[in-house]
This record gives structure tokens, sequence and C-alpha cells, in this order.
């Protein structure tokens, strides 16, 4: 296997390692703030709801108990992934946001999905595309972890974490899309709240459909463009409007659900990671020392 010839010091490198760690220690703060503090979630309602349905059936005292535990631990973990990021504390959180995602897919949780195409336990699935984003987040770190093992960082370990990190983009992106074509009702609502909280203009809803439409025409566009080019342009668009969507909901919602901006801080940082990460293989291309081809 070789070596990374040098670019676990390459200070690029550095921030790019740097960025991911403080990615997954936001989003654990942000899970931290959804699962202890706020009560309602989809896995809470996943584990006290009846068993025919899909549910765990938990007494609902012990269901919150074990919901607010597993924030806790999320936030300790966060503080972990900051200093240390070992393997110990990234696996238990890429099982978290699996966990998270197979609640949501049990409680049917989310935009209700139009695809008469496809058998209906497909659509049900839809969820974890949507999640993708935030469960490769600790999972490409758990790859890229210089504590995991003594060994030099290979080219294949770091070539398999940026191809998870653009495709989990990809494929959060092209859900949230196809959600935005449909015309998603949660999503207009807080199309309709931003334009008035922030800009001051009351929007009718059928404009607000009209700009939802073309905004899942982009998202399209950009998810397929993603991974079948190596545009900067692209990842730099995908980052500044994964930031736009995660500020908009404390924008909307208030202050008090500044955990849902958290949560997604991997819609807005992953694809600068993978910018960084094109970048600092050009100039690497550039001195005569290509590290691998994309």
């Amino acid at each position: 296997m070789k070596s990374s010839n040098g670019l676990e010091t390459a200070p690029l490198w550095l921030a790019i390692l740097g960025s991911l760690r403080l990615t997954v220690a936001l989003q654990c703060l942000g899970n931290w703030g959804w699962l202890s503090q706020s009560g309602e979630t989809p896995l809470l309602h996943w584990i006290i709801n009846p068993a025919d349905i899909g549910g765990l059936h938990w007494n609902e005292a012990n269901a919150l108990i074990l919901q607010q535990t597993l924030g806790w631990l999320a936030l300790l973990s966060g503080v972990c992934v900051l200093f240390r990021p070992c393997a110990a504390v990234l696996g238990p959180l890429v099982l978290l946001q699996l966990v998270l995602a197979i609640a949501m897919w049990q409680n049917a949780d989310g935009f209700p999905l139009s695809a008469d195409l496809l058998p209906a336990e497909w659509v049900t699935l839809f969820p974890f595309l949507t999640q993708s984003a935030r469960i490769a987040a600790p999972l490409g770190l758990l790859l890229l972890d210089p504590w995991r093992t003594p060994r030099p960082l290979s080219e294949k370990r770091t070539f398999c974490a940026m191809t998870l990190l653009r495709w989990a983009i990809a494929i959060t992106f092209l859900a949230h899309g196809i959600e935005s074509w449909q015309l998603n009702p949660h999503f207009i609502d807080l199309l309709i709240g931003a334009s008035s909280n922030i800009l001051g203009v009351n929007l009718p809803q059928t404009n607000a459909e009209h700009i939802l439409s073309l905004i899942g025409a982009v998202d399209i566009l950009l998810a397929i463009l993603c991974v079948t080019t190596k545009s900067r342009w692209v990842l730099g668009l995908m980052a500044l409007w994964g930031a736009l969507t995660a500020i908009s909901r404390i924008f909307v919602w208030g202050i008090s659900f500044w955990h849902m901006g958290l949560v997604r801080v991997p819609h807005m940082t992953l694809p600068l990671i993978v910018f960084l990460y094109l970048h600092l293989l050009q100039c690497r291309q550039e001195k005569s020392e290509a590290y691998i081809t994309w």
C-alpha cells in the first residue's frame, strides 16, 4: 500500500482534517440539543410506538431517559472528536446517525415521496438518502483518523474517504432536490418564513412553489455535476447553499432551534472539504508530486 507522500504534514491537509473534526463536533453538539433538549424526535416516536407499526413499544419515561442519555453521550463524543477522534468514539457516532435514519424510516418521517415507478418499500427508504451527509461525516473522519492506527495515511484510504464524502453530499442534494421538486410543504413554509423574517417580503404560496421547483432543479443539477466533474465552483455553490439552508432554520423558527442548524453543518462543510482536497491535488500536481488520480 502506497504512502501519502507527505500529505499528512501538508498545511492544507491539516486544514481539511481540522474542518472534518469540527464538522463532526458541531454535529454532535446539534444532536445533543436535539436529543436532550427538544424532546420530540423521530427517535423517541420510534421507541415508544407500538410494535405493529414498526415501533419498539417502550415506556415513554424510559424512552426519554435513553434519548437524553444518547444526547449527552453525543456531546461528550464531540469534545473527544476535537482532540482525539479515535475509532472507539467515531464508530458509535456513525451508528447513532444510522439509528436516527432508521427511526425516520420506521416512522415514515419526512416528506411522503411520490414515485409511482418504484416499489413502496423503496420509497420508504428515502430518509437514508436525505441523511447520507450526516452519516458520512463521522464515517469519513473514521477513515482518515490519524489516531486510528500508527501506520501512515494511505492513498487508498484517503481516496475512499473523499469519494465517500463526495457521493454522500451529492446524494443528499439529490434527495432534497427531489423533495423540493415535489413541493415539500415543509420547504414551502420555510421559504415563506425566510422571505418574511429575513427579507421582509410577504411571499405568496404560488410564487414560493415556483421558486421551490427551481431550487429543486438546481439541487439535482448540482448533485449530478458533483460526481461527474471536478468543478470547484460546483462544490463552492453547494457549500454556500448548504450554509444558507442550515442557517435559515434558525432565522425562521428562532434561536431555540439552533440545533436544527448544527445537525445540518455537514451539508455546508463536506462540499468545502472536497473542494479543498481537489485544490490540494491540483497544487501537488503542479509541483509534479501528484498524489492520486481522482
